[in-house]
């Protein structure tokens, strides 16, 4: 009667290891599949994924006081605004734009410091 239980319990075990075993190599697998083989693929999603801007437009209008004159009105304003990058694009992108923007070589290390101090965060070079 031992034998037989001894034979059960080591088929068990034997059975046992090898179902954890294949677990392990299946996630393994997919783990490879996933980072390795399709890594790429993933990153250029992921890098095309990071901004996308949805503009909603306001539903504006005047503001007008109990005789009907136009207290304030909408206009349309505009920013240029870097997104956290690279130092050296950023720097290469604030020594591109500056002709177009006027920005003075003050300005762009003022810009430069800002976006140290802060690196994750967007860096406004102009408003109107």
């Amino acid at each position: 009667m031992k034998l037989f239980q001894t034979e059960t319990r080591e088929r068990r075990t034997l059975v046992a290891v090898f179902a954890i075993t294949f677990s392990i190599a299946v996630l393994l697998t997919a783990f490879f599949q996933t980072q390795v083989v399709q890594g790429e693929q993933y990153a250029l999603r992921s890098e095309e994924n990071r901004l996308r801007p949805i503009v909603i437009p306001a539903p504006r209008g005047n503001i007008v006081d109990r005789n009907g004159d136009i207290v304030a009105t909408s206009v349309t304003g505009y920013s240029v605004t870097l997104l956290p990058s690279a130092e050296e694009i950023v720097t290469a992108t604030l020594r591109d734009l500056a002709p177009f923007l006027g920005l003075s070589e003050q300005r762009i290390q003022t810009l430069l410091d800002q976006r140290r101090r802060r690196p994750h965060d967007l860096v406004t070079i102009t408003e109107d």
